[in-house]
């Protein structure tokens, strides 16, 4: 009976054994497969994130030239300003200095014309006091409109 229970103790410290070999041995197996599987993430990982810089880079330098085109076109768009306002002070002073004694007139017309439709005229009385002739009274009133009613 002694050698039975030797035996059967015997037996079950070789089972613990085997089992606790094979357990340690899967542990292993499993880190190495985590460590191996890390390593793949990790150059999978790199690999990502080098093409995405070289994205960002390539959008980057894209980003560049559009800003110095926008910045070249503004320049150009600030000289033709610069050039168009240059001209129309040069048209105004040239304007200014050749006042047309007709055009004169003929604005003076016109605004007795508008005074008078302001007092509550109508064009045959404004014709009458101006001397001017009705269809033309009419014609200015009507190019008027705002100012008279103004």
């Amino acid at each position: 009976m002694v050698y039975l229970s030797f035996f059967m103790s015997f037996f079950a410290l070789l089972a613990v054994a085997y089992f606790y070999w094979k357990f340690r041995r899967r542990q292993q197996l499993s880190t190495d497969q985590l460590s191996s599987r890390i390593s793949s993430l990790l150059a999978e990982f790199n690999s990502v994130s080098a093409t995405n810089v070289d994205l960002l880079d390539d959008r980057i330098n894209e980003l560049r030239r559009v800003v110095e085109l926008a910045d070249l076109k503004a320049k150009k768009l600030n000289r033709l300003v610069d050039s168009v306002e240059g001209t129309t002070k040069s048209l105004s002073k040239f304007r200014a200095a050749s006042v047309n004694p007709a055009e004169e007139a003929s604005k003076s017309r016109r605004e007795k014309v508008i005074e008078l439709a302001r007092q509550g005229c109508g064009a045959q009385e404004i014709a009458r006091r101006t001397g001017i002739r009705k269809g033309e009274v009419s014609v200015i009133l009507r190019l008027n409109r705002s100012r008279v009613s103004g």
